[in-house]
């Protein structure tokens, strides 16, 4: 079949960034975790946690720490990982 719709959409890395941020913050609060629960689940100080959610900073965590997290809140860590990058086409986890 031939599509007229490119394979593949281009975003800028800043668009990720602030995408991530977002499903970052979203995240924790629907697992009811506080900054310095989600923080300690991912073995790094409160101070990080609350820069990697701060959009003007470009801090970003690292996928160890993400999958820490999703496995101290009961997620499948690839489901998170997923979900944190895909689109807003998504499904919610």
């Amino acid at each position: 079949m031939y599509t007229t719709r490119p394979l593949f959409g281009f975003r800028p890395v800043g668009d990720y960034r602030q995408f991530i941020k977002g499903r970052l913050k979203h995240w924790r609060k629907l697992c009811n975790l506080s900054q310095v629960q989600a923080a300690k689940a991912a073995g790094v100080a409160r101070s990080t946690w609350q820069t990697w959610e701060n959009s003007a900073r470009d801090a970003l965590p690292d996928v160890a720490a993400l999958a820490a997290v999703a496995d101290a809140a009961r997620v499948d860590p690839a489901a998170a990982l997923d979900w944190l990058i895909g689109g807003a086409e998504r499904k919610q986890l």
